[in-house]
């Protein structure tokens, strides 16, 4: 019998034995033993001798290439139970329910007063904008330790199709149909507590600083509308943490030496993170109060900038042309005098943007006006009132949320014409898209539109802030405007004198 018959290598050896061979073979006396799986070892030390006692012999071989291990996705991490029970509680309270006649048409529809969940997570805001958003599962475990809610699992048989290969179908609760029996987890208010829900809805205004088209719900900002469901737990906070300082203070030190635990806790919280409360008819009066005072220091602070009526006067062209001589009578040489005066007077008020380094005369500000409109509209508005001449202004500059404005206009005319239509009629906006305008008397509450013209050192201040480049063509478009008012034709004064020259030659001729 031969010996290799009966060839035996116990377990231990053999695994000591394939150690070895594995770390003297070269690629090439792999592939000559016929162990094509050897190719790719090498004689240096494995990967897997970078730590420990190999750690020396790994530092020395450059060549070692170390596993790329792919990182691991990190744990989401939920918020607590009652954070997520108390969000549910809000989304099917009774001030949700009346604010979303959808979801309570939904859960009227099979007369149960059931709705799935994952549509009630979907259309409440205050769900709908968690991230991550909690699976169904701990959303369950909380509707189960809710004393105002109620959840039900309903199984739904697939389809047939699914079970050859067709594709399986998503219902709006978010369960799949595809193989086997799944689950619909559908949640209903236990309107047979006696307990309700004491907030039923949390809303965060918008911030000064949010853009108007800011996606809802807003992020909190320190402030938040709150719907109570009694009118006494109103009172209590108004009267635990009113908004006047000196009688919060007071109220805190007296009511925390009764509280111990959890609610003492929450009322040192409170206290140090300044939480007080008001009604909404108060903030709504304090509003008024804000908005009133915002407006009479801006109007003072524009009167105290306001540059002093300059002296100079210029006559009026009539009377200047009808100035006797001590006789009584006109000459020639006077003439030509009085109208070489007229037309010197009238050249650098046409034509002054020529020597400044910004177009004089051409802004006006504008008061009283929507605090929701828009450059659009406004643009509209007071173009009507310059005849529809669309060039006319140059720019708008306003800023969502305030009453007032800056208009440039292309020439000091049509400045003066704008102040001049505004000023012989009183003119409000009756809401914010109003490009037109209704008298005054028929509004009674908000004030008529005024304008300005800014002259002086506001002017100049307010054209330092412009780019050069927008001032040197609001300067050319001012030039191409403005022109003189007599040009082209002739002066009151020529006409008069002509015609006497002509009656001259007529009586003697």
């Amino acid at each position: 019998m031969s010996t290799h018959e009966f060839y035996f290598v116990p377990r231990k050896l053999a695994k000591s034995r394939e150690k070895l061979t594995s770390e003297t073979k070269t690629p090439i006396e792999s592939v000559s033993s016929g162990s094509s799986a050897e190719l790719y070892k090498t004689s240096g030390p494995t990967p897997a001798t970078c730590r420990g006692p190999g750690k020396k012999d790994a530092d020395n071989a450059d060549d070692a290439e170390v596993p790329y291990r792919p990182k691991q996705k990190e744990k989401e991490r939920f918020l607590d139970d009652s954070a997520y029970m108390s969000l549910l509680e809000l989304a099917l309270s009774e001030y949700a329910l009346w604010s979303d006649p959808e979801l309570l048409e939904r859960m009227d529809v099979n007369g149960e007063g059931f709705v799935p969940l994952s549509y009630v997570t979907h259309r409440a805001p205050v769900l709908a904008s968690l991230t991550p958003m909690p699976p169904e599962s701990i959303l369950m475990r909380c509707i189960k330790s809710s004393l105002f809610l109620e959840a039900r699992m309903i199984v739904i048989e697939p389809y047939r199709d699914s079970w050859f290969g067709g594709q399986g179908s998503r219902d709006v609760s978010g369960s799949s149909d595809q193989g086997g029996f799944e689950g619909e987890f559908d949640v209903q208010r236990d309107d047979s507590h006696t307990a309700m829900p004491l907030i039923q809805s949390i809303t965060f205004p918008p911030h000064r600083d949010d853009a108007p088209d800011a996606p809802r719900p807003i992020k909190s900002k320190g402030f938040a509308f709150l719907v109570l469901a009694q009118m006494k737990i109103v009172d209590h906070l108004l009267q635990r943490w009113p908004w006047d300082l000196a009688v919060r203070l007071e109220n805190n030190v007296l009511k925390d030496v009764e509280k111990k635990g959890v609610e003492a806790a929450a009322a040192y919280d409170a206290r140090e993170f300044g939480f007080h409360c008001l009604s909404k008819k108060k903030w709504e009066a304090l509003k008024r109060d804000y908005i009133s005072l915002q407006r009479r220091l801006l109007e003072k602070t524009i009167a105290a900038s306001q540059p002093e009526p300059s002296s100079f006067s210029r006559m009026p062209v009539e009377e200047t042309a009808r100035s006797p001589t001590l006789n009584g009578k006109y000459t020639k040489a006077q003439n030509k005098s009085t109208i070489t005066m007229q037309k010197d007077s009238v050249q650098p008020l046409v034509y002054q943007a020529q020597n400044l380094s910004f177009p004089s005369g051409c802004l006006v500000f504008i008061k009283n006006v929507h605090p929701e409109t828009n450059k659009t509209t406004l643009r509209t508005l007071f173009t009507s009132a310059l005849d529809g001449m669309a060039d006319a202004i140059d720019y708008v500059d306003y800023n969502k949320g305030l009453d007032n404005c800056y208009l440039r206009l292309a020439a000091p005319s049509y400045a003066r014409t704008l102040v001049k239509y505004f000023s012989s009629r009183e003119v409000t906006q009756e809401n914010a898209l109003d490009s037109a305008g209704v008298p005054q008397s028929k509004r009674g509450v908000s004030m008529p539109i005024e304008v300005e013209l800014i002259q002086g050192r506001k002017e100049e201040m307010y054209w330092a802030k412009v780019p050069e480049n927008i001032k040197k063509q609001a300067i050319a478009k001012a030039q191409t405007h403005a022109k003189p008012e007599y040009e082209g034709s002739a002066m009151p004064g020529e006409n008069r004198c002509e015609d006497r020259r002509r009656h001259k030659r007529q009586k003697h001729g």
